[in-house]
């Protein structure tokens, strides 16, 4: 009997360890560990509403992101992308977020079924840097539903 309850123990203890702590729905998540400092990346949706947090890791690893860089908009402030290639089985998901003269492009390509992100930063149209994903932890950019009323780019 107490094998059958440190069973359950740990069972109940683990799955809510890898929930996630928003309560918002969340169209993308990853974290930075290549970093000198852990970053972690989230889009949230709550209704209409669409936030971008970017900042260090929160080092329980429970709480989140701890923000350095949020943006609030509403989904038609936003614009998405979506690129199919059939023949090399390859698939780009990609949801920009403007604030004032950058946009920050969340991006999301999986490949013959293996998938990896990053946040690409622009400032008036010009590049300016690239932030590769070590680990995509949550990805809903294609799920219609969490993406309603976000236009594609013309």
């Amino acid at each position: 009997m107490r094998l059958l309850i440190s069973l359950l123990l740990l069972v109940l203890t683990s799955s809510s360890a890898s929930a996630s702590p928003y309560d918002d729905d969340v169209l993308f998540g990853c974290f930075f560990n290549n970093q000198k400092v852990p970053k972690e990346v989230v889009v949230l949706r709550s209704g209409n509403d669409i936030t971008y947090m970017y900042g260090k890791q929160d080092p329980s690893g429970e709480g989140g992101v701890i923000p350095e860089i949020t943006i609030k908009k509403t989904a038609s402030q936003l614009t998405k992308e979506w690129h199919n290639h059939s023949a090399i089985s390859t698939e780009l998901r990609t949801l920009n977020i403007p604030n004032g003269q950058y946009v920050y492009s969340v991006n999301y390509m999986s490949q013959e079924g293996k998938g990896s992100g990053d946040v690409t930063v622009s400032k008036s149209g010009k590049y300016l840097t690239t932030l590769k994903c070590s680990d995509v932890w949550e990805m809903n950019l294609s799920n219609d539903a969490l993406m309603k009323g976000i236009p594609d780019v013309e």
